[in-house]
């Protein structure tokens, strides 16, 4: 919503103005409630959350189908073990 975009933007400037040398790589607009529901209630990777990264998920699909379709556009196609 309208609102929620508003209350994003005005904690992503606060965060800016108190910590101006720090990369935006670090920003984080989530809400502690909004991290708990997509780290645990969305997480359907059957690991824990927080002991193990997107990378880690990556290089186990590699491994168990290295010539699966990993991403298309058009009539362009690569496999997992393409883009790996």
């Amino acid at each position: 919503s309208a609102e929620t975009l508003v209350e994003r933007l005005v904690r992503l400037l606060e965060w800016t103005a108190e910590n101006p040398d720090r990369s935006p790589a670090r920003w984080d607009v989530l809400t502690p409630e909004e991290r708990t529901r997509i780290l645990t209630e969305w997480n359907d990777s059957g690991e824990p959350a927080g002991r193990t990264t997107f990378v880690d998920l990556f290089e186990q699909r590699v491994r168990q189908a290295p010539q699966a379709t990993a991403a298309e556009f058009g009539d362009h196609s690569l496999t997992y073990d393409q883009l790996n």
